[in-house]
């Protein structure tokens, strides 16, 4: 049971690495994506609770734009944490991005369906690659305890 737990913490923790990099890279690449106008559509707060106490907050936003004629629709503030956290945040997304305001979006060149408000990479994405290394550091740490006591029992 303890082998079992200690593989689930490890691959958790990569788990997330992973996913941290992933959506870093994501960010990244937003830099170079193209400007467009865009128009606000709606503007709205939710919020999830969180599994500790309290609330996090998201800026519900949704815009539209045109790439070479087409319209397109977009819902992502930013790729990497820009969208959600504290009450004030979210409400400084929704002052700034107000429904029926003119605003500027970016586009992926590769894929104009992918737009955001926000481009690059957002400083909640550094979270993800801090529970993510703990994660690894906690099962490396319960790995080699283990062993230890196997050792020395023999």
């Amino acid at each position: 049971m303890a082998k079992l737990f200690t593989l689930i913490f490890i691959l958790a923790g990569l788990g997330l690495i992973v996913l941290g990099v992933v959506r870093f890279k994501e960010g990244k690449a937003s830099n170079g994506w193209t400007e467009v106008p865009a128009k606000v559509q709606s503007a709205e707060m939710g919020k999830t609770r969180k599994k500790s106490s309290g609330y996090r907050y998201h800026a519900h936003i949704t815009y539209t734009y045109e790439v070479q004629g087409v319209p397109y629709t977009g819902r992502q503030v930013g790729l990497a944490g820009q969208g959600s956290g504290s009450q004030s945040h979210a409400q400084k997304l929704l002052k700034q991005y107000a429904a029926g305001s003119s605003v500027k979006a970016y586009y992926d060149p590769a894929r104009p369906e992918n737009a955001v408000l926000i481009r690059g990479v957002g400083s909640s994405i550094w979270v993800v690659f801090v529970v993510g290394t703990i994660f690894v550091i906690m099962g490396l740490y319960l790995m080699l305890r283990g062993l230890m006591r196997v050792a020395a029992a023999r």
